[in-house]
């Protein structure tokens, strides 16, 4: 997952692709999952990450890169603007295609300490892609972000609907008590609770 170690309060990542991501100044974390593939754009430099984890300080126009696992390739350019992808649509990063993208996307506004917008792409993605293994982890933490946002109800409801896709789970007695942790409420339409 992306996220954010310290960093100014202004600053923020920039999606630029569903594998892609621009990291401001600041301090930052970045891992991808084995077998995954994704790009950090930084002032000086392109960083390819397969299935690796590094910590990276971004300051003025130099980062300093710590890679902790994985693999790690470098692309470095005379002139850095060469490196970005060109702009996309913007209705093209409102609605990523696929569940991965959208389990990004929400990474990212973690990382930016935007919760609200977190909180959006994880319901678009348990919603467009029920049955994904990205729904699965976003369900949990669709259930956390709403508790921490005061919304039990609506937490207890992503839980049980995790419950009811995934009864087998492994993770399957960590959410029932979460959920349970959350005391008695209403019965729940899909992530809607009924009132």
């Amino acid at each position: 997952p992306w996220s954010e170690d310290a960093a100014p309060p202004e600053a923020s990542p920039q999606l630029l692709g569903p594998d892609r991501l621009r990291l401001p100044p600041g301090r930052w974390s970045v891992e991808t999952e084995a077998g995954r593939r994704a790009e950090v754009v930084l002032p000086d430099r392109t960083l390819e990450l397969h299935g690796a984890h590094i910590h990276v300080e971004v300051a003025g126009d130099v980062a300093r890169v710590e890679v902790l696992r994985g693999e790690v390739t470098e692309h470095h350019a005379a002139d850095p603007a060469r490196l970005e992808a060109p702009a996309e649509p913007a209705e093209s990063r409102r609605a990523p295609l696929d569940a991965d993208a959208l389990a990004r996307e929400a990474e990212v506004h973690l990382a930016a300490g935007r919760r609200g917008e977190a909180i959006k792409s994880l319901r678009r993605l348990v919603t467009r892609f029920p049955r994904s293994a990205a729904a699965q982890a976003g369900l949990i933490d669709l259930g956390r972000l709403l508790e921490r946002e005061g919304q039990a109800d609506r937490a207890r409801c992503a839980y049980a609907l995790f419950l009811e896709r995934w009864p087998s789970h492994s993770l399957r007695g960590d959410v029932a008590s979460a959920q349970r942790a959350l005391g008695p409420g209403p019965a729940c339409d899909g992530l809607r609770p009924e009132r």
